[in-house]
């Protein structure tokens, strides 16, 4: 049995997946498996993932005849993996050369964890922009290590593709098909529930931003997935977090309903937050949506003022 799998769910991609698939092939440590699902691309992913499997017997490769999602197309790469540990790359990323031996060290000390690390931010062309995957997602003073999966149902600032853990970890999770888009998001609340995390500082991977991302193609469908997701963290975990907590939940929602012009819907969240969360600062801000358009100049006043008591209230903290 290899020691890790490596998944790589691929589609469309012909321009990046020969320098993400080498970027694994040429880790420092070797005794891996690298399975590659292919979500029926349309442009020549394919033959180039074929070449490297005829060239490298650690390449497993499988092609799905009609395109199912990303969430379907990683569940199958779970599904036929065999290493002991799990790991994820995505087909325009990379990793650097000791990605897995450095975290393998960091396992071998205790491996009932899911390590991930910092990891730099690239352009289309693979140069570094300058910036880390932390600072992309404003990730500054949240915590890195331990059960912060309260921290992630506010906002998912996981580098997933830097991330390796246990197999047996997701012997009953999967990544919910229902989702378009985040099903990765919903995937690391769950696994972080119910397991610690621990952070390596050090850059191991490296994250493309291109036109061809997600979210640069389907701002609707990107809402609606975030509703469907915060939905789900109320239903599965609300009775674990705070008031202020859940409030915050039905407070995005409606900001998601808003911008897709379900104003009625919207307000009818908003209300639910305050009705959640009442005797807080963030009353301010419920009431800032419910009452003045969004965007208007009453708006940002009343917001303003909750900024500032906030603020004030965090000092006597």
């Amino acid at each position: 049995m290899v020691l890790v799998s490596v998944l790589m769910a691929s589609f469309n991609h012909e321009r990046y997946i020969s320098e993400a698939i080498e970027s694994v092939l040429k880790q420092s440590f070797s005794d891996l498996e690298l399975i590659i699902v292919d979500d029926c691309s349309t442009d020549g992913s394919k033959q180039i993932i074929l070449d490297y499997q005829a060239k490298d017997n650690r390449v497993h490769a499988f092609f799905h005849k009609e395109n199912m999602g990303i969430a379907k197309t990683v569940n199958h790469a779970l599904d036929v993996a065999k290493g002991r540990f799990i790991s994820f790359i995505g087909s325009d990323d990379l990793w650097v050369p000791k990605k897995l031996e450095l975290q393998l060290e960091v396992l071998r000390k205790n491996e009932d964890m899911l390590v991930w690390s910092e990891g730099d931010i690239i352009d289309a062309e693979g140069n570094e922009v300058g910036k880390n995957f932390s600072e992309l997602n404003q990730r500054s003073n949240k915590p890195v290590n331990g059960r912060i999966y309260r921290e992630l149902i506010h906002e998912n600032y996981i580098f997933g593709q830097s991330l390796i853990f246990k197999r047996d970890f997701c012997q009953d999770l999967r990544f919910n098909a229902t989702l378009r888009y985040l099903s990765d998001y919903q995937f690391m609340v769950d696994m972080g529930y119910l397991h610690d995390f621990l952070f390596v500082p050090e850059s191991l991977a490296k994250y493309r931003i291109h036109g061809k991302n997600t979210i640069c193609r389907d701002r609707n469908g990107w809402l609606l997935d975030r509703i469907l997701i915060r939905r789900y963290f109320l239903v599965q975990y609300g009775k674990y977090l705070s008031r202020r907590q859940r409030g915050n939940l039905f407070l995005r929602i409606g900001e998601a309903y808003r911008d897709l012009g379900d104003e009625d819907t919207a307000k009818a969240c908003f209300l639910k937050a305050m009705r959640t969360d009442f005797f807080s600062a963030e009353l301010l801000l419920y009431l800032s949506h419910i009452i003045f358009a969004p965007h208007g100049i009453l708006q940002k006043i009343l917001f303003i003022s909750y900024s500032i008591v906030s603020k004030t209230l965090s000092i006597f903290h």
